[in-house]
């Protein structure tokens, strides 16, 4: 705007302006919005103190993203990929009878992508 007018660079300082208003304004709705979320889930049961109180199952499977990384000298590179973590219960209310936990048995698998670079 070198050879604006005076009013062209006031209407484009008003525009300027506008438009960080608005960005702030939709960034402090979205920030209200999800508080309103967290605050109106219901409050979370403590399932601990019940015995047996827990969902049967014969597998839980646990799907994860994985990020790996090297910082040796023969090897400077950063990978990132999926896995997948199995649990199967051997005592589905132990070990300690009074509280609701289980035993399991976890294994898994990890696989990520290296660049080689």
């Amino acid at each position: 705007m070198q050879n604006a007018t005076p009013h062209e660079q006031l209407a484009g300082a008003r525009r300027s302006k506008s438009n960080a208003f608005t960005t702030l304004t939709a960034f402090a709705t979205a920030c209200a919005a999800a508080c309103a979320v967290m605050l109106s889930c219901a409050q979370a049961h403590a399932q601990i103190r019940n015995p047996n109180d827990h969902t049967k199952y014969d597998v839980e499977l646990e799907p994860h993203l994985v990020y790996q990384w090297a910082n040796q000298w023969w090897w400077n590179d950063d990978g990132i990929g999926v896995g997948l973590r199995a649990s199967i219960p051997v005592i589905q209310n132990g070990p300690v009878p009074s509280i609701n936990n289980n035993l399991a048995v976890t294994f898994g698998v990890d696989w990520a992508h290296f660049d080689y670079s």
